[in-house]
């Protein structure tokens, strides 16, 4: 893995595999050497990135490229080799006998309807990802526009930090390190996520309320690198993250720029 050759191998692999696999799919000569080519891919991915449940995702929804009977062929396949699981084959004819053919539906809801629905949908795939471009910044940074949007591998952040909370009118405060209300892996997604900063913050703001704080006041000393680069302030710390209300599609007016450690006024 440490051999220079071996991320070109790996990334203009992909790369081949993505732009040019769909084609393999479509035709049924080729259609079985292009899954297996998918599950190693997916493999290799499973086994070098920490990445989740896409790899298992993704080679599922490569197998909608057989024929829709294909799951049960391979049960009928396996009960006639292995008699134990015989009862595999009865409980999964069972069930596609109690579900209505896809063609008596169509027929039944109309062509247009569904033709209607199909590229609808296909229209919100498309616009889905572009809205990152409709944001000021860099994505990768603010994140606006991240999700849902196949942007996967292409940053990594880490971050470290610390709450305040100062209840209004008095010297009373107190510092809080996230890690005592949330999991390892909470805290360390939220440090790069503006939204999950601000519900902390508002989590906060509630619990001090309720043991008996004035108007509680919390404030965020963050900071975050990306892609291996320096750390750089996120948040501005002299901004009242209790006080500011998210609003869908608004950009957060406390979020830093990326090497900009205060906000001018």
């Amino acid at each position: 893995m440490e051999k220079e050759w071996v991320a070109y191998a790996m990334s203009y692999g992909g790369l081949l595999l993505d732009l040019f696999v769909t084609f393999f799919l479509i035709f049924k000569r080729t259609r079985v050497f292009a899954f297996l080519a998918v599950v190693l891919f997916h493999l290799i991915n499973l086994m070098v990135f920490q990445i989740g449940i896409f790899p298992w995702l993704s080679t599922t929804i490569t197998a909608m490229y057989f024929r829709p009977d294909f799951p049960r062929r391979i049960f009928y396949w396996l009960g006639a080799k292995i008699n134990k699981l015989q009862w595999v084959v009865d409980k999964w004819n069972a069930f596609w006998r109690e579900v209505p053919e896809a063609d008596s539906y169509v027929s039944s809801v109309g062509k247009k309807p569904v033709c209607i629905f199909i590229v609808t949908l296909c229209l919100i795939q498309i616009l889905i990802p572009l809205r990152q471009h409709y944001y000021k910044g860099d994505v990768a940074w603010t994140e606006y526009g991240h999700r849902g949007s196949w942007r996967m591998m292409l940053r990594g952040k880490t971050g470290r930090g610390v709450f305040t909370v100062v209840e209004e009118g008095t010297d009373r405060k107190e510092q809080i390190r996230a890690k005592k209300f949330l999991y390892k892996r909470q805290e360390r997604k939220m440090y790069g996520q503006p939204d999950m900063i601000l519900e902390f913050a508002h989590f906060l703001k509630e619990k001090y309320e309720k043991e008996g704080w004035k108007n509680p006041k919390v404030y965020a000393d963050i900071k975050v690198r990306l892609n291996g680069r320096k750390y750089a302030r996120y948040v501005d710390k002299d901004f009242d993250l209790g006080s500011w209300e998210w609003t869908f599609g608004e950009e957060a007016e406390w979020l830093l720029e990326e090497g900009e450690e205060k906000r001018a006024d």
